[in-house]
């Protein structure tokens, strides 16, 4: 602005070069979040598999207005860490809105989203540092918190459990099976191919899991029985008309949920379930752990070292328990004579 301000300047940048600090020289072209978020997105599906998830959270973030004035089209370097605390705040009012109108608790809600939404920005500030677009990320700040995410504690219980087992057909009979016998998510189970079950070492080899870690899991005596004499229509265990894997059990989940009126139930509880069933056994954390993929353990599980005989042994607990179910289930439909 002056001549004074000038020289001062002048003799700022000739001490760092003279101190061989050549960053003053760089010179990056200003960056709209929406241009990077684009670059991010393309370099996200050579990265993750994750990266449509990715997506559906930039399509909130880039059009949400922020002081009269779309969040993407703010500059990466201009974005404030207010600008990212009013962001939450107007997402939260617009989820408040959608629990509204489906008459939604307070206490039900869940803001699992906007947490999303807030780490995806976050990465993206962290990949443009490193491609040199920006020198800071506002997002580490800890004025900026997190919500608070409702822990889903459902498990089913017995008749549920006996229920699920014996009245479900078709495709979503063997998924629910392999879920209650191993813990296995549903994702990992629609995977699932005919060469990642080893029928000679009774283990399933679990590839390109959430963690990018395969994992092997033992095969109960019980879910050996159920694999073994499922048709084999193609490389996959579990395929449509078409030959094609099923992506989704949708419809079918739906379907029997109603029919036995179970209420609140998601097919993610049911590895939720299979974990309980192993603590309630007294099998160790650590061995659950390896078994359902988890890739943080607590500090205690780092002083057990548990061996593949011991998770052999966890999962023939759920194996037996399915078996004595299925097997009471069956007596007593002989004895009403409902089997006629």
């Amino acid at each position: 602005q002056n001549l004074a301000q000038a020289k001062q300047l002048a003799a700022d940048v000739e001490y760092q070069l003279l101190t061989e600090n050549y960053n003053v020289l760089k010179t990056t072209k200003k960056q709209k979040l929406r241009q990077v978020a684009d670059q991010y997105i393309e370099f996200a599906k050579t990265q993750k598999r994750s990266w449509d998830r990715d997506v559906v959270s930039l399509k909130h973030i880039l059009n949400m207005e922020i002081n009269n004035k779309k969040l993407g089209e703010f500059y990466l370097d201009s974005i404030k860490v207010s600008d990212v605390q009013k962001y939450q705040v107007k997402r939260k009012h617009e989820l408040d809105q959608i629990f509204d109108q489906k008459g939604t608790a307070e206490t039900k809600r869940s803001y699992a989203s906007i947490n999303r939404e807030v780490a995806c920005l976050k990465h993206i500030y962290y990949v443009a540092i490193e491609w040199d677009f920006v020198e800071k990320n506002p997002i580490v700040s800890k004025a900026i918190k997190k919500f608070k995410e409702q822990e889903r504690k459902r498990t089913i219980d017995d008749y549920e459990f006996q229920m699920l087992i014996n009245k479900s057909s078709g495709h979503l009979h063997p998924i629910i099976l392999i879920a209650l016998n191993t813990g296995m998510r549903l994702g990992e189970i629609l995977k699932l191919t005919w060469n990642d079950i080893i029928f000679e070492e009774q283990k399933i080899t679990i590839k390109l899991t959430k963690n990018d870690e395969d994992r092997d899991v033992p095969i109960n005596n019980f879910l050996y029985n159920v694999l073994w004499k499922l048709p084999r229509k193609g490389s996959y265990l579990f395929t449509n008309r078409s030959g094609k894997p099923i992506k989704s059990i949708k419809t079918s989940w739906t379907t029997i949920r109603r029919k036995l009126e179970i209420k609140d139930l998601h097919f993610h509880d049911l590895r939720h379930s299979a974990a309980t069933r192993m603590a309630k056994a007294k099998v160790t954390e650590s061995v659950i752990a390896l078994i359902l993929g988890h890739k943080q353990r607590s500090m205690t599980s780092r002083y057990i070292n548990p061996h593949w005989e011991e998770m052999v042994e966890a999962v023939e607990v759920l194996g037996t328990l399915c078996h004595e179910l299925v097997t009471n289930s069956e007596s007593k439909q002989v004895h009403d004579g409902s089997n006629i």
